[in-house]
């Protein structure tokens, strides 16, 4: 004998029935609005209540939050600078500093810096198949004499291939041959429009101690770029 197992249908009354919406009821609305900012403004007449009720005990944990923040942002903008200096170099992957580290007699550190001497760059490049070139840079002041006006001012000696090792922009002249020749300046825009005027080439004098050569500014530089070490 065979039976047969009706399921149930899944409603309790086999007949369909249609839903109606509620229509949209404007009063009921704005009650809603006006008890949703009756609520907030509880809640902030509490929180006030409860700062001035406990001004000592509110005023340490709002200080205490406030220095919490700003040195938690100082100390992000520092670890941002650090990290994003000399970034637009296009060369930035393949440029290397020499670091000078002293030592005392027992073999402990006793400084370390950026200062080289001449020789390093010659000598490695002649030396270490995998160095390609090189750049001294030598940081001093110097009397530069335009007319009648002479000021301090300082300058960078630099090699020849500063310019195309480095991605200074440049508002003119040549990278490759800016720096080719003894005593030619590179200036940047801001010492031209103080100290010049353009158009480009003007011959200035520049002196030191041992001697007063003629020099010839060859290119004119564009501001550093944010984040570039001067």
């Amino acid at each position: 004998m065979t039976r047969i197992k009706i399921a149930h249908p899944p409603f309790p009354n086999s007949t369909a029935t249609h839903f109606q919406p509620t229509p949209y009821n404007s009063g009921t609305q704005i009650a809603a609005k006006r008890k949703t900012v009756s609520m907030y403004r509880n809640y902030i007449l509490t929180t006030l209540r409860h700062l001035f009720r406990n001004k000592v005990y509110s005023f340490i944990n709002i200080a205490g939050l406030s220095l919490g923040l700003a040195a938690a942002m100082l100390i992000l903008l520092f670890v941002k600078d650090e990290l994003s200096y000399d970034q637009f170099h296009t060369k930035k992957a393949q440029m290397y500093h020499i670091v000078r580290r002293m030592s005392n007699p027992d073999g402990s550190k006793f400084a370390e810096d950026g200062y080289t001497g001449l020789l390093q760059g010659p000598r490695f490049t002649a030396n270490i198949p995998a160095i390609k070139g090189y750049v001294r840079i030598v940081n001093n002041y110097q009397d530069i004499r335009r007319e009648n006006n002479i000021q301090s001012q300082q300058i960078l000696r630099v090699d020849s291939n500063f310019l195309t090792v480095f991605s200074f922009p440049l508002l003119q002249g040549d990278p490759a041959t800016a720096l080719s020749q003894p005593h030619t300046l590179v200036i940047t825009e801001d010492m031209a429009r103080r100290e010049l005027t353009l158009p480009l080439h003007p011959r200035m004098t520049a002196s030191d101690v041992e001697r007063v050569v003629e020099a010839l500014s060859a290119a004119l530089a564009a501001e550093y770029p944010m984040g570039a070490v001067a």
